[in-house]
């Protein structure tokens, strides 16, 4: 099976995934990827890739992030 046609880094089909290596915390290469965003450091800029498992870990901590958020905000009212 061939990964899609590529154009600057974003697949042709928006949300479908291409191979390629996880920047996330597997490090998994030549692993189903989906386009997670940019990701900027000072001036250097680039895409950032991630694998369904690394990208459900990071929906949980945002998660979990938000609900804390949201405690805070109302234990201050």
């Amino acid at each position: 099976m061939t990964a899609p046609a590529m154009t600057l880094g974003i697949p042709a089909e928006p949300g479908q995934p291409v191979t390629g290596m996880c920047w996330l915390w597997c490090g998994g290469t030549a692993v189903p990827v989906w386009w997670a965003g940019h990701v900027r450091i000072g001036a250097a800029a680039a895409g950032l890739w991630a694998c369904q498992g690394c990208l459900q870990h990071l929906a949980r901590m945002v998660r979990a992030a938000d609900d804390a958020a949201e405690r805070a905000r109302r234990l201050a009212t």
